[in-house]
């Protein structure tokens, strides 16, 4: 029985992948450190305090 699923990614392709997102979630993070201060004086100190406030 032959599977339809692709072939796995072998390491060396693994590696550019994994330090994108290294990199996305370190910006995503830095990003989020400088706006809480922001978020946190119109008293969004939650993801639910931000939606609620959108919606």
């Amino acid at each position: 029985m032959t599977s339809n699923l692709p072939a796995p990614p072998n390491d060396s392709e693994d590696a550019p992948l994994a330090a994108t997102r290294r990199m996305a979630v370190a910006r995503f993070e830095r990003l989020r450190e400088a706006v809480a201060p922001f978020a946190e004086a119109r008293g969004h100190l939650t993801d639910e305090d931000v939606f609620l406030g959108v919606s």
